[in-house]
């Protein structure tokens, strides 16, 4: 180790290029470092002279990181939540008086099964805390990668070294078509499931999901009339209409036991959903993110024995 060039670095430097990497706007990183925007301009010259990298540079969608910033963003942000959890005391965490308010991206189906058991559990501990669900967007998976936003619920992410996660909990996709269904009556056969429309639970911007991969692989293909993202249409859009929709069956469980909806099994295998709880490693000390992680895998048991 040269401790030479060691000397040569400013922590307090580091501290604001990752405020910098997080905001990528110069006037909301003075503000949140409780700096002026000259000292933060002069503060980004710093480190573009000490890094030899413009750091951020200018694009259409406002301030973007340079190749060699989102390099070292990994390395230096551990570096420094290493020397904070070696140098200081964790900051404290009572669940009884905190107000803290925990940021969680999640889809509608996720809140709708798993949320009902979180509350109640914490409404048995008696906690004042809040908690913030956010739309899964391409904005926040951005900020949930860059340790902006506290968990994420959902597909276990990949290639993403820098996000620990937990298994939460399982669930099997299923066949939902209207009660009185013209043609499908006892069993759904593949001839079925290929000559009526379907229903597509799917962002806007996909049209697709793996039952058409899983089709490709037959060479085979069916016809997707409705796309939509809203869990709480599926039941109403395919009760009304001779639509299929295959979807978790935790999703429409409530609909099947009332009578609403009948449920079949795919006409060919479909691999069920599995749903992890991802969180940033640079969160790993904090003592009130360890708090929540374990109630809300607790809550994610208690739904999974109710099953």
């Amino acid at each position: 180790m040269n401790m030479t060039n060691l000397r040569k670095l400013d922590l307090n430097l580091l501290v604001l290029f990752e405020i910098l990497m997080e905001e990528r706007n110069v006037s909301r990183a003075a503000d949140r470092a409780a700096l002026s925007q000259s000292a933060m301009s002069k503060a980004l010259a710093r480190l573009r002279e000490m890094l030899h990298d413009p750091i951020l540079v200018r694009s259409k969608n406002g301030m973007e990181p340079t190749e060699r910033a989102r390099q070292l963003r990994g390395p230096i942000g551990k570096a420094l939540v290493d020397l904070e959890d070696s140098l200081l005391a964790p900051e404290p965490f009572d669940p009884l008086s905190s107000e803290r308010c925990f940021s969680l991206l999640a889809t509608d189906y996720v809140e709708s099964l798993l949320m009902p058991h979180l509350l109640q559990r914490l409404s048995e501990e008696g906690t004042h805390i809040q908690l913030a669900i956010k739309k899964i967007t391409p904005a926040n998976m951005i900020s949930m990668e860059d340790g902006g936003l506290d968990f994420f619920i959902g597909k276990r992410p990949k290639h993403k070294n820098y996000l620990e996660n937990v298994h939460l909990f399982d669930d099997d996709n299923c066949c939902v078509v209207c009660r009185e269904h013209p043609a499908i009556k006892e069993g759904l056969s593949l001839k079925h499931f290929l000559d009526f429309p379907h229903l597509l639970l799917s962002p806007p911007e996909e049209s697709r999901d793996i039952v058409d991969h899983l089709l490709d692989k037959q060479q085979l293909k069916r016809q997707v009339s409705y796309i939509s993202p809203y869990i709480t249409s599926i039941s109403s859009l395919v009760r009304h209409s001779t639509m299929i929709a295959t979807v978790p069956a935790r999703m429409v469980k409530d609909e099947v036991d009332l009578g609403l909806v009948k449920q079949f099994a795919p006409p060919f295998e479909v691999p069920g959903v599995s749903v992890y709880l991802s969180w940033h490693e640079k969160k790993q000390y904090d003592l009130g993110h360890l708090w929540l992680k374990k109630v809300i895998v607790e809550a994610a048991a208690e739904l999974s024995s109710c099953r």
